[in-house]
């Protein structure tokens, strides 16, 4: 959210000029400043500002960055809004966003002399704000609490706890991902968790003893074996031969999914990899281990591109689910709206795709294909994006937002990826 009120700033002063940012506490809530010098909205502009898809003619730009943040500061239930003027002290003009958020409960404001010095204090942060919420049962959604209870009912099925290896050179991400995986005394009691911080120390553990799941990451370091190579090495492994194996990385494209299903991985997900993604895991690790000649509900799309499908005609989508799902795995939308709100819940959800397909034209929306394909590209420019429609479209429109233009027709997974390169 501060990273779109900031890049509208420093484009609007055309990089010149100053920045300001305070704070002030009052009423419970924290008062947040941020203002530049250089530049002034116009006043006709001011009541439109977060309003979905409107944009000033920046480069690149969606029109979505402060529409979204003024639905994650109401939410909260704040409120945020602009001030901007040409005045005495500010002759070229002055920008100020000004929003509120509520102080927690039982919590007080303070003041941090310092910002953090490395990334690594920012994660060890976050991890303990997500250690918190964990400990509150009212932040686990109900699907985590049922998988919890499905894994739990499996390893008394099988009579013995899961076997789960972490590998991965941070610690930190280590212990948050063993931590998160055995959130309660049930499950702590459901798994044993193993932890190696590189290639070589995993397959030391795994010559000794065999994992029912091995998440790895991809880049262990220079001394270490990349994961893909881990994973071929791990696959001649006895004890470990059949286990389930997942490459757990944030260098997310479709060639990397692809190299992860030919060294032998089982799956491929995106790093931090979600709590129901990994129960899932989990659960299907236990199931495996069971002999289920049938596995419910495949975890994460195993050795199955993802591919999303956005048209407001529920036939086009179906026809489209049809066409689609004996190959990939398959996510229907009907409009950008339900875009946004899925990108807001599933964060790497852009990151585990090999394709996207999208119509043009929505009823009832303000945002359009085009604007979509923009979107996109500025979260995760190599993702492919098609736009399947029967109009006329230049180069200039599609600039930036579309790869390829196709009919509405669908057409087979392997032979859009051989025709558009994903």
């Amino acid at each position: 959210m501060f990273s779109n009120i900031i890049d509208n700033a420093v484009q609007a002063m055309a990089y010149k000029g100053q920045i300001w940012f305070s704070t002030r506490e009052r009423d419970g809530f924290v008062e947040f400043h941020l203002g530049n010098a250089g530049s002034v909205i116009p006043p006709e502009s001011l009541p439109k500002l977060f309003e979905a898809f409107f944009t000033s003619g920046k480069k690149g730009g969606t029109g979505l960055g402060l529409a979204i943040a003024e639905k994650v500061v109401k939410a909260h239930g704040g409120e945020i809004w602009c001030e901007s003027a040409k005045t005495e002290r500010h002759p070229d003009g002055y920008v100020e966003f000004k929003f509120t958020l509520p102080v927690a409960e039982g919590q007080s404001s303070k003041a941090t002399p310092a910002l953090p010095a490395h990334s690594s204090e920012i994660t060890k942060v976050l991890l303990a704000i997500s250690e918190a919420a964990a400990s509150d049962a009212s932040s686990v959604s109900q699907d985590e609490l049922s998988l919890e209870v499905e894994l739990i009912q499996a390893t008394k099925a099988i009579g013995r706890s899961l076997r789960v290896l972490i590998v991965d050179d941070e610690d930190v991400y280590r212990q948050g991902l063993a931590g998160s995986l055995a959130r309660t005394p049930e499950l702590n009691n459901a798994l044993v968790i193993r932890m190696a911080a590189d290639s070589h120390q995993a397959l030391d553990l795994c010559t000794r003893a065999g994992y029912d799941l091995i998440i790895t990451d991809v880049d262990m370091g220079p001394a270490s074996l990349c994961g893909f190579d881990l994973v071929e090495q791990l696959r001649g492994v006895p004890a470990v031969a059949k286990s389930l194996i997942s490459v757990n990385s944030n260098r997310i494209v479709a060639e990397e999914h692809k190299t992860a299903i030919a060294s032998g991985a089982d799956a491929f997900i995106s790093k931090p990899a979600s709590r129901v993604q990994l129960l899932k895991l989990l659960l299907q690790a236990a199931q495996k281990a069971g002999g289920a000649a049938k596995i419910t509900e495949p975890a994460v799309a195993l050795g199955k591109p993802e591919v999303l499908v956005l048209d407001d005609n529920v036939f086009i989508l179906e026809a489209w689910q049809d066409t689609l799902q004996a190959d990939a795995e398959v996510h229907l939308l009907d409009s950008p709206e339900a875009l946004i709100a899925k990108l807001e819940q599933d964060s790497g959800f852009l990151d585990r795709l090999a394709c996207v397909i999208t119509d043009q034209n929505f009823d009832g929306s303000n945002g359009n294909g085009i604007d979509i394909g923009r979107m996109i590209k500025c979260r995760r420019s190599s993702l492919i994006v098609l736009l399947s429609s029967d109009g006329e479209f230049g180069g200039v429109d599609l600039a930036g937002s579309v790869d390829h233009v196709i009919a509405k027709d669908p057409a087979p997974l392997a032979s859009l990826a051989q025709h558009y390169g994903f």
